[in-house]
């Protein structure tokens, strides 16, 4: 049979797994990122140092060659051996950026969708304890209201019954006097 309590308990045990699902994509999310930019860096730090040590050895290779005075043959190959190491590394850089540049759009995309997620429910319970407050004050002042009521009740008839009873007294005190005169 359902119950109100069932029901309670199943849409809290609901929530509390809400969060939890929420918690661990955001986990999730923040480990990725963390991984793409640290490949980034790698990648960036290992080209960088090809590019030098390329770069180093040609011009080495010139600066000896054109002490030794050597043929304009040996030149044209180091500046071909040069402009193929610019060129894949320039491949390279691009592959890995455009890869990187997808990875990182979709993970940006998914923690926007997170965040929207979250701030949606963090409105969302803000919502619901005002609404709590708001119904918390109204109660209390219905409270006290029915109770200055009752208050005043209590008063008017205590006020009633002293006014009673004096009449009666009074009644009575006329009537023994008129009664002891006669």
């Amino acid at each position: 049979m359902i119950t109100y309590s069932s029901i309670a308990e199943k849409s809290s045990s609901n929530s509390s797994s809400n969060v939890v699902v929420v918690i661990v994509v955001v986990v999730v999310v923040v480990v990725v990122v963390v991984v793409v930019v640290v490949v980034v860096v790698v990648v960036v730090v290992v080209v960088e140092k090809v590019v030098v040590v390329a770069v180093k050895a040609v011009l080495t290779i010139l600066v000896t060659r054109s002490s030794s005075s050597s043929s304009s043959s040996s030149r044209k190959v180091v500046v071909v051996v040069l402009v193929v190491v610019v060129v894949v590394v320039v491949v390279v850089v691009v592959v890995v950026v455009t890869i990187v540049e997808v990875e990182v759009l979709e993970v940006v995309a998914i923690a926007t969708e997170l965040a929207v997620v979250i701030v949606a429910i963090v409105v969302v319970a803000a919502a619901i304890v005002v609404v709590v407050i708001v119904l918390v004050i109204i109660v209390v002042i219905v409270v006290v209201v029915v109770a200055a009521v009752v208050a005043l009740i209590v008063v008017v008839v205590v006020v009633v019954v002293v006014v009673v009873v004096v009449v009666v007294v009074v009644v009575v005190v006329v009537v023994v006097a008129a009664a002891a005169v006669v």
